[in-house]
C-alpha cells in the first residue's frame, strides 16, 4: 500500500512539473520589449506578440486538463502544437511614445520595429508628408488602433487615411499594412499654436506726458487690427511699483509690441511749445 502511495505522488509531482514547462514554453512570445528603456525625444519602439482570443482559449484547455490523462497523451501534446503555431501567428504590438513632428519623423519611428510594417502612400503633393502630429504615445497596440490614432489625428488637419492593405481584412491582425494618404475638401485645418512668448518694458522715463492706458491701448489697437488676431492671445500686465509692462503672447504679438513700444520711446517727453512769431514794436502801437 505504501508503495503505491509513493509511485502515485512520484506520478503527480512528475504531472505538475510537466504542466508547468509546457504552460511556460507556451506563453507569449516577447522580443525587445522592455530590453531598453524607451527614450521619448528618440522614439524608441519596443514589440511583443500579442494574445489572441483563440491563443488564451487553447491555453486554458491546457490548463484543466484532468491529471489522471497525463501529459503524454495526444489530447495535450496536440494542445501544445496548437498553441505554438498559434503564437508564430499572432500579430505584434507595438509601444512607443511619438515626440510629436512630421508624418515623415513619425514613420521613421514605426520602421524601428522591424517585425512589422507600416507603409503610407501619399497621394497628393509631397510637403503633404510633412503635416505636423502632436505628441502621443500607445501601449500594446496593434497596427490597426496606430492607423487609427494617426487617422483621428490627420482628419483637423485636412487629410484622410485609409487602409488599403490586404494581407488580412482586420488590420489588427495584420503585421504589414499600406494605407493612403489624401486630402479631404472642407476640412477646417487646424493650425498648431505657437508657443506664448515673454517680454518686459520699463516706461517710467515715458509716462510724463502719456498715461499707461494710452500706451496699453495703442497696443491693443495695433493687435486687434488684424481680424485674424484673437485678443486673449496678447496679455498685457502693468506693474506700477517698477513702471514696468509685463507682455506675454505669440511671436506675431510680441512684434506689434515692440514697434509700438519704440514709437513711444522715440517720443520727446515734453511736447515742444509752438514757435511763437514776434510782433514789430510799431505792430502793437495803435
Amino acid at each position: 500500500m505504501k508503495k503505491s502511495v509513493v509511485s502515485f505522488a512520484v506520478v503527480v509531482v512528475a504531472l505538475l512539473a510537466t504542466l508547468s514547462a509546457a504552460q511556460t514554453a507556451s506563453s507569449p512570445v516577447v522580443k525587445n520589449a522592455g530590453a531598453q528603456a524607451r527614450d521619448i525625444a528618440r522614439g524608441d519602439v519596443t514589440w511583443a506578440r500579442s494574445e489572441t482570443g483563440e491563443l488564451a482559449q487553447v491555453r486554458a484547455q491546457l490548463e484543466v486538463l484532468p491529471s489522471r490523462q497525463g501529459v503524454n497523451l495526444p489530447n495535450a501534446a496536440e494542445l501544445r502544437k496548437q498553441i505554438e503555431v498559434l503564437e508564430k501567428q499572432a500579430p505584434w504590438v507595438l509601444s512607443f511614445d511619438f515626440p510629436g513632428g512630421s508624418i515623415t519623423k513619425f514613420l521613421a519611428i514605426i520602421s524601428k520595429a522591424s517585425v512589422v510594417s507600416f507603409n503610407i502612400v501619399n497621394a497628393g503633393d509631397p510637403g503633404d508628408l510633412a503635416t505636423e502630429l502632436p505628441p502621443f504615445s500607445l501601449r500594446n497596440a496593434n497596427l490597426g488602433t496606430v492607423i487609427g490614432v494617426v487617422g483621428k489625428l490627420l482628419y483637423p488637419r485636412g487629410f484622410d487615411l485609409k487602409h488599403v492593405g490586404r494581407e488580412s481584412p482586420n488590420p489588427g491582425e495584420a503585421n504589414s499594412v499600406v494605407c493612403v494618404l489624401t486630402k479631404h475638401p472642407g476640412a477646417q485645418v487646424v493650425a498648431p499654436t505657437p508657443p506664448a512668448l515673454f517680454d518686459s518694458f520699463y516706461l517710467k522715463p515715458h509716462l510724463a506726458t502719456q498715461s499707461i492706458d494710452d500706451v496699453v491701448d495703442a497696443i491693443r489697437t495695433g493687435w486687434e487690427m488684424n481680424p485674424s488676431h484673437q485678443r486673449d492671445a496678447l496679455r498685457l500686465k502693468y506693474h506700477p511699483a517698477t513702471f514696468i509692462l509685463l507682455v506675454s503672447g505669440p511671436p506675431e504679438a510680441m512684434m506689434v509690441v515692440s514697434k509700438i513700444i519704440s514709437q513711444v520711446m522715440k517720443a520727446p517727453d515734453v511736447d515742444p511749445k509752438p514757435a511763437q512769431r514776434k510782433i514789430p514794436p510799431e505792430a502793437v502801437k495803435r
